[in-house]
């Protein structure tokens, strides 16, 4: 091989045109992928708001029911179980009342369920929580056959439900 052969071998690569053609086309490569990711994140981030919207439905339904029904005609003198944020508070028929609870704790909006004799907390359940914030309203009057409801409205306007129970007759 002579010396000017080896030299010129030494002197391939790239031209500036081939460059400049490889760099934008993986801008284009690079940008298609990172929007992707991004739209699998909020993909992502929007399922689990939606998942978070359906379990504290689907937990408090569990409750409400038959929460409404044991609870008795008079509902006078009701008062709600300790804590923060009652929404709604009903006695039921062995005397003992049920207070639903809306409370922000940390960065989570929770609605939660407690029993109380008295003064005295007898059990509390997390029913569901959210990053969204939610209101919570809810009404039981005294009265037989009345029907009591809850609403919960997300602030986000996504999953807003109310729950309807009428008491037991007799």
């Amino acid at each position: 091989m002579s010396a000017r052969s080896r030299r010129r071998h030494a002197d391939d690569g790239f031209t500036l045109v081939e460059l400049l053609v490889t760099i934008a086309i993986t801008g284009i490569i690079l940008s298609s992928v990172t929007i992707a990711v991004s739209m699998g994140f909020e993909r992502t981030a929007e399922a689990e708001r939606r998942a978070d919207h359906s379990n504290v439905a689907e937990f408090t339904a569990r409750y409400f029911g038959a929460d409404v029904a044991s609870s008795g005609a008079d509902q006078t003198g009701v008062t709600a179980c300790p804590g923060s944020g009652a929404v709604l508070s009903m006695i039921v028929t062995d005397g003992r009342t049920v207070t639903y609870q809306r409370a922000q704790v940390g960065a989570k909006w929770v609605l939660s369920r407690t029993l109380c004799s008295g003064p005295s907390v007898v059990a509390s359940q997390e029913l569901g929580s959210s990053r969204d914030e939610f209101t919570a309203s809810g009404s039981c009057p005294g009265g037989g056959g009345a029907q009591c409801t809850l609403s919960v409205t997300w602030a986000s306007g996504d999953g807003d439900f109310t729950l309807r129970g009428s008491r037991r007759a007799g």
